[in-house]
Formats: structure tokens, C-alpha cells, sequence
């Protein structure tokens, strides 16, 4: 039951070069009820333009990704890579650092419409840095990649835990209309791990290909070497697995951050359960959690939870598709719960 082929993206090749031309675009609705009077709303999520390639026998490798949404325009991604070996790559630039199998997946193959509570408090954001590694997840039985980076965020989407808690708002230095593309630098290091079946497709949680049982385990830590105590971790660690099975699978991940002193300061994590029961229809479940600890003693946010189902119609492949899902969500600042729920339905085209 192989799904159908995504839109293919434009190719530029001359002699041993080849560049890859992307395209993606998410138009979104969302209904939020709250207490309050409920609120229905439009807009264009997300619109990115990117391209990469490699030349020389392959080992050289580069890419470039922008945001040119209204009111996001943001740079993303801007790296080089070299290549020697298949299974030794070294990158340098602006790209997501490698904390997290679940993170290094593309928002275009997530279950729901869009990332869980517990990935944007503790995942991996982008940062300018240096990593090595040994490539994409789950390609081999054993993989790694470590690197070091300036420490600050490129972008204000991730790994703000520390922020919500407090009550801060953060800085988006790659913005393109007003970010100051200036990154303090404290350096963070950051590793992972991973083990496994070999050949596994890891870079969405659906089962597209089905067949025998697979599995991928792995650990991730990150260390700030002189983090800003307001809006950063010292420390994130997180342990996570992937079970696939004749096109069902479940995925856990599992985070832990450390504040000031090294004291556990907030832990979290989301679990996920899918099916794909024809090529054109995944269906998914995802649960997810954030809970601060007294390692933050100024915390304003007590807990975050949300809930989740829905499924997703692949028009053509992966490229092409329509999303539905609906959510419980659960907040709890300062002693106060506040209950609601959301409905998002999204249109995704992407080569």
C-alpha cells in the first residue's frame, strides 16, 4: 500500500552540480473556544522558499530556506556542508541543532496541523553553529551528531520554556524586517544519539511504508555553557522512541530542563499514536504536556496540556494534502486553570 508520489521539486543540474528548488505553503483556519466569546480566523501560516544541492562528487552540500509569510519574514536556514564519507557530514552556519529525532522532522510531515506544546518549550531551535555528524536519523542501526553554537536563538518559536514560564517575550533576531541578526554568544553544546533498525523512515511519525516491526531509540542533551537564567535552560536532556508496524506506529518523547543552579526546573513530553488505513488517509492521535518545577521559583506558568485527534488526506503524496484536527487544551498560570479547545483545518502544498 505505497502512498502516491509528492509534487517533485524543480532541479537545476550542470555537470557534477545539482540544486534543488522548495516551495511550501499552509493556508489555515482556526476556531478557538475559551471561556470567552469564541474566535474563528484565517491566515497563511506558513510560505517558504528554499533551495539546496551539493557539487563536487556530492561532498559538498549547502542550503538555504526563507519565510516570506506577512508578518514573518524570517531567514531559517543558511549552511555549507562537506561531505567526505556518506556517513560523515560537517555543517557550519544557521540550521536546527541536533536535539531531538521528533524535531529533526519538517512541519510538513507532523501528525496535526502544527508542532505540540512540549516540542516548542524544550525542541531544538535554530542557532549558528558547528555540528557533525553522521546524517538523517535512522539511517543507519547506530547514529550521532554533535555540535557546538552561539547559544542564542535565531528564532523565537522553540525552545521557549524558560520564557512562557516567566512571562517573557522573546526576540527574533532572524527577522527580516526587524531582527537585529546579532547573536550573543554563550556557547551551548549539543549531542544525540540514536539506535535502531536500520533504513527507517524517521522523518514523520505516519508508518507510509508499513511491513515488519522497526524501532529507533534516542538520547539528546544540550549544555549552556552561560545561559541567560530568564529565558534559557542550563541544561535539556530528553530520551525518546519510535515504534513502526504494517502502518501503525506510536512515538514518545520524553524532556527535562534544568534551571540556574541545575536543579530540575520544568519536565514535559508528548506521545503519539497514527495509523495510515489507505494511501491517501493518516489518522492520528497526540497528547501533550509541560509542567514547571520549583527549579523556576519565578515561574508565572504552572502547567500547559493539550489533547488532540485528527487525520490527514494526502490529495497527491505528502506534497499535496488537506489536514483536520481538534484539540482539549489545558492551562494552569499562577494557580488558575483555564480550559478550552481548538479546531484547525489546513491546506498544504509543498515541492
Amino acid at each position: 500500500m505505497p502512498i502516491p508520489p509528492s509534487v517533485a521539486p524543480l532541479v537545476l543540474q550542470a555537470d557534477d552540480a545539482e540544486v534543488r528548488l522548495h516551495f511550501a505553503g499552509q493556508l489555515q483556519g482556526q476556531l478557538d473556544v475559551t471561556p470567552a466569546p469564541a474566535a474563528l480566523a484565517a491566515r497563511l501560516r506558513r510560505l517558504r522558499l528554499g533551495l539546496d544541492g551539493k557539487a563536487l562528487d556530492e561532498q559538498l552540500r549547502f542550503g538555504l530556506q526563507l519565510n516570506v509569510a506577512p508578518g514573518a519574514t524570517e531567514l531559517l536556514d543558511a549552511w555549507a556542508g562537506w561531505a567526505p564519507r556518506d556517513d560523515l557530514q560537517l555543517r557550519a552556519g544557521l540550521f536546527k541543532t541536533p536535539f531531538t529525532r521528533y524535531r529533526d522532522q519538517s512541519y510538513q510531515a507532523l501528525l496535526l496541523v502544527d508542532w505540540p506544546v512540549a516540542a516548542k518549550a524544550f525542541g531544538a531551535e535554530r542557532q549558528l553553529g558547528l555540528a557533525l555528524g553522521d546524517g538523517r536519523p535512522g539511517q543507519r542501526g547506530l547514529g550521532w551528531a554533535v555540535g557546538v553554537f552561539t547559544g542564542t536563538n535565531s528564532r523565537k518559536a522553540f525552545a521557549t520554556g524558560v520564557a512562557d514560564a516567566n512571562g517573557v517575550a522573546l526576540d527574533n533576531p532572524s527577522d527580516l524586517a526587524t531582527g537585529t541578526g546579532a547573536y550573543a554568544l554563550h556557547p551551548e553544546l549539543v549531542g544525540r544519539i540514536t539506535a535502531g533498525t536500520p533504513g527507517m523512515q524517521t522523518g514523520t511519525t505516519y508508518d507510509h511504508e508499513g511491513g515488519t516491526a522497526r524501532a529507533l531509540v534516542g538520547a539528546s542533551a544540550a549544555w549552556d555553557l552561560d545561559p541567560d537564567p530568564t529565558v534559557e535552560f542550563t541544561g535539556r536532556g530528553a530520551l525518546e522512541a519510535l515504534l513502526k508496524l504494517s502502518h501503525a506506529s506510536v512515538d514518545a518523547v520524553g524532556y527535562l530542563g534544568l534551571g540556574e543552579d541545575g536543579a530540575p526546573a520544568a519536565v514535559g513530553g508528548t506521545a503519539e499514536l497514527a495509523v495510515v488505513p489507505t494511501p491517501r488517509l493518516g489518522l492520528a492521535v497526540v497528547g501533550s504536556r509541560v509542567d514547571v518545577l520549583p527549579g523556576l521559583p519565578d515561574a508565572v506558568l504552572d502547567q500547559t496540556a493539550e489533547l488532540g485527534g485528527g487525520g490527514t488526506w494526502f490529495v497527491h503524496g505528502t506534497g499535496l494534502d488537506l489536514a483536520l484536527d481538534a484539540a482539549w487544551l489545558h492551562t494552569v498560570r499562577e494557580g488558575v486553570a483555564v480550559d478550552g479547545a481548538r479546531v484547525r483545518l489546513q491546506a498544504q502544498l509543498a515541492l
